[in-house]
């Protein structure tokens, strides 16, 4: 189902993944080292990936949203 939404949905939601990844690792990973490069390269594709999912028109970004509320995903 996830195929059916424009490629800008499609690369935001998997960018949440990724972030929300390492987040968890951040969180949780007592010995985990961050790299200031590493992060500022994390936080501009991010910003990207929201400016791109903010060009999308509304009524895809309100199904997207419909989608995750919903629990609609074949997990």
């Amino acid at each position: 189902m996830i195929q059916r939404f424009p490629v800008e949905i499609r690369q935001f939601s998997e960018q949440f993944v990724r972030m929300q990844l390492k987040r968890e690792l951040a969180d949780y990973a007592p010995l985990l080292t961050l790299e200031q490069a590493d992060v500022i390269v994390d936080i501009d594709r991010v910003e990207q990936c929201l400016a791109q999912f903010d060009s999308v028109p509304e009524r895809n970004r309100r199904a997207f949203a419909v989608y995750v509320l919903l629990n609609l995903r074949n997990d």
